[in-house]
């Protein structure tokens, strides 16, 4: 415990009552763990193309075309299935971060995470590690949901989503990957 006399040692500050420490307890800085990113991503060689929105996507049955004021970027090979796909590691990782207590926004990544868990916990873990504890997290949700008596029936997007565009810079848009597809996130979970 910081009393509230001692908490400028601290915090640096004396605005707050009191608190706690906690020496081992891990923590993020979401501007300097972007900023860190940025600077791997330009060190690899990466372009990067600050300020620059999204302006239109075309889809076509060579993927997607992004135009931006710089210029067009292509992506191959979307399809609805990478888009499940993508939106289930996605979901795996959200996972474990959650139950590492991070914050989501930090955005961390797989690599990053085990890294943290490694550090803080003295254990050697790895991407697949962290992987593994976002799908037990999920598969555990969804187990107490079936017995709570939440089956398929409940797990049903909004119709709105489906019928109300929202607007996007490529146009209005709504959500359309198909039920059947979606149906199958949990076959290879």
């Amino acid at each position: 415990m910081v009393p509230r006399a001692e908490q400028r040692s601290e915090l640096g500050t004396d605005a707050y009552h009191g608190g706690v420490v906690y020496p081992r307890h891990a923590a993020l800085h979401p501007a300097k763990y972007q900023n860190g990113l940025l600077a791997r991503v330009i060190e690899a060689g990466a372009q990067v193309a600050p300020y620059c929105p999204v302006l239109d996507i075309e889809r076509s049955a060579a993927g997607f075309t992004l135009r931006t004021p710089h210029g067009a970027i292509t992506a191959r090979d979307v399809t609805d299935e990478t888009y499940l796909k993508a939106s289930q590691q996605e979901q795996l990782l959200q996972a474990a971060v959650d139950s590492a207590g991070l914050c989501q926004f930090s955005n961390p990544t797989a690599e990053d995470m085990a890294k943290f868990v490694s550090a803080q916990h003295g254990v050697d873990w790895s991407a697949d590690d962290v992987i593994a504890l976002g799908r037990r997290c999920l598969k555990e949700e969804r187990e107490f949901n079936l017995r709570a008596g939440f089956g398929r029936d409940a797990d049903e997007l909004p119709s709105f989503l489906r019928t109300e565009p929202i607007k996007t810079p490529a146009g209005d848009a709504v959500f359309d990957l198909p039920d059947e597809l979606i149906d199958t996130f949990w076959d290879d979970l």
